[in-house]
């Protein structure tokens, strides 16, 4: 083990030592824990990974890197809405609420016990524009609403992975269905499709433009779309609106075709 990775892992047990349990539940999927350190709350479906976490001094503000990665796709569209399967803390939703109050978003969440914890511990907004779904995400995008958004986010994770559903064809075609012309479908994935992937093909056959973004977490943020998309223009609009972020700059370099 390199002294540097010797240091960080021992920086993050301090951390894990100084995290009390705030709040434990347990529902018919698991395990469900609230854990709190100086100024953050930890959502925990294990004793291991975060599922989400909220700076309680600024909870508008995204601390996991993925969130910001999958927040640029706000700025190639006309974010009048959003869908987002997958509710975790909320982290998601306070960003998109923090850019437009008034901002209709619908929210699907398949345990009723995280949206609960979420409003609870992890400061979620409560406005008439957020509207919460407890249900299954599949049985959501296969109901038809008529409403179409110009995002779809999808952040399914169970405890120990994420949610295999994300990489099969028929889910990413429900996700389409749910766009409008020109929306962006924007994946919290695990790992890059390599060519020879039923993933990858499967992105292909249903959309006509797919970047990603690796976080320096390790996160692949995919963005999918049906439109043919100038990667350098893309770039040029998220570093207007996140010029002094350095978060973002750092992601923005990491865009990449797929």
């Amino acid at each position: 083990m390199d002294t540097q990775t010797d240091a960080l892992l021992k920086s993050l047990s301090g951390i894990y030592r100084e995290e009390k349990v705030l709040y434990r539940t347990e529902d018919a999927w698991g395990e469900i824990t609230v854990g709190g350190y100086r100024q953050f709350r930890i959502l925990r479906f294990d004793d291991l990974f975060e599922q989400s976490k909220v700076n309680l001094r600024s909870p508008q503000v995204p601390v996991h890197q993925y969130t910001w990665a999958m927040l640029m796709a706000a700025c190639w569209c006309e974010p009048s809405s959003a869908l987002v399967l997958g509710l975790g803390g909320g982290g998601l939703v306070r960003a998109l609420h923090a850019m437009d109050c008034a901002m209709p978003v619908d929210v699907v969440e398949l345990r009723p016990a995280v949206i609960r914890i979420a409003r609870e511990w992890f400061t979620l907004p409560e406005t008439d524009a957020i509207r919460y779904f407890p249900e299954d995400a599949v049985s959501f995008l296969a109901r038809e609403t008529g409403r179409r958004y110009p995002l779809v986010f999808a952040d399914l994770y169970l405890a120990w992975e994420m949610d295999p559903i994300q990489g099969i064809e028929a889910f990413l075609a429900h996700c389409r269905a749910q766009l409008c012309d020109g929306g962006w479908l924007v994946i919290n994935y695990l790992t890059i499709p390599a060519r020879d992937s039923k993933l990858y093909q499967a992105l292909y056959r249903v959309f006509s433009e797919v970047l990603f973004c690796v976080t320096t977490g390790g996160n692949v943020v995919i963005y999918a779309t049906c439109r043919g998309r100038n990667i350098e223009e893309l770039r040029q609009r998220v570093a207007l609106k996140y010029n002094d972020d350095a978060h973002v700059r750092i992601l923005i370099k990491r865009l990449d075709r797929l």
